[in-house]
């Protein structure tokens, strides 16, 4: 059954018991160096949560980021930001970053790799056959290949932590490198914490699975949402065409609960670097908090019409939905 907001939400809101007085979550930032973002990963997500008097978060930011050029499926962005390096990176980030790996450059998954999907899933290689070369397939491959191993690594990172300090984190969060995090977010213990649920996704641009852009999961099925990609992508018996529904797949299979929250509550979005600014992606490709407008002069100025597609700026319409005030919402969280 599916899982949504609405009533879910005032319910979580209205039964919840008292917060805890502590809680640990560890955010793993995954992708590319050449295309992270900074700011807002630290100044909406991790202070937000700092500084609550009341229920607090310490957030903890664990990096994994690839070497090399930066690479998308979207058409390419000017992009004038400076050069990011993993000590620029440590710098920006300062005392919330708990540990940084840094993967070695992945060109391509290459030809064998690709036939062996093809093989075992062809629905899933069917549109990474539409690229007009092999070069093209096989880079698009191995950036799903990189991103798995990017959240296999960063959870071995979480448990190296845990095993130092003795202790276990109560959440774990999924985070891409170019995400934008566009409003406050602050984690309620009533929804994430104290809630049946076991992990909370995005509704919306799941394409028949769940959004896999942003997530948040409870500790003990940290296992299920990071590991173990590359092996279903090889091994496994069911059918998916896309990551969003591989990871459906994965986490039905294993009976993690998921609950779909709307952008106001996790207000995170795919971005892309244009000029020297980070630029939502249209609705269709991941959605926005209602309302919320990109007012940057680099995401309005003139683009050619083959990016005017891929990355614009634009305001979202308003939305209601029953039994939650959204404007409210909001601020509890």
């Amino acid at each position: 059954m599916r899982a949504s907001w609405g009533f879910h939400l005032s319910t979580l809101l209205l039964s919840a018991s008292p917060c805890h007085a502590h809680v640990r979550a560890a955010a793993c930032i995954v992708g590319q160096l050449s295309r992270l973002e900074v700011e807002s990963k630290l100044e909406l997500l991790v202070m937000p949560n700092a500084n609550k008097k009341k229920g607090g978060v310490t957030i903890d930011l664990f990096a994994v980021l690839s070497d090399g050029a930066a690479y998308s499926t979207l058409p390419d962005t000017p992009c004038t930001l400076p050069t990011m390096t993993p000590s620029l990176v440590r710098t920006r980030l300062g005392a919330a970053l708990k540990m940084m790996h840094i993967m070695p450059k992945m060109e391509s998954a290459g030809e064998g790799l690709f036939t062996r999907v093809n093989q075992s899933h062809p629905d899933y290689a069917k549109p990474l056959a539409s690229e007009i070369t092999w070069q093209e397939r096989e880079s698009r491959l191995g950036m799903h290949i990189r991103q798995f191993l990017g959240w296999s690594t960063c959870a071995d990172l979480i448990e190296r932590a845990e095993l130092e300090e003795s202790f276990l984190y109560d959440l774990v969060i999924r985070i891409r490198d170019n995400a934008l995090v566009v409003q406050p977010l602050v984690l309620a213990q009533a929804i994430f914490v104290e809630s049946p649920y076991d992990a909370f996704v995005k509704d919306c641009a799941e394409w028949g699975g769940y959004n896999d852009k942003f997530m948040i999961v409870k500790r003990a099925h940290m296992h299920s949402t990071f590991r173990g990609h590359v092996s279903s992508l090889l091994t496994s018996a069911g059918s998916f065409r896309n990551t969003e529904q591989l990871l459906k797949l994965k986490l039905d299979s294993r009976q993690v609960r998921v609950l779909r929250l709307p952008a106001n509550v996790l207000p995170v979005v795919d971005a892309r670097c244009r000029g020297t600014s980070y630029c939502v992606v249209p609705d269709n490709k991941d959605c926005h908090p209602p309302g919320y407008i990109n007012k940057d002069t680099n995401c309005s100025s003139p683009m050619t019409e083959g990016l005017r597609a891929s990355v614009r700026a634009y305001t979202v319409p308003q939305f209601s939905s029953p039994g939650v005030n959204a404007t409210a919402v909001g601020w509890i969280l």
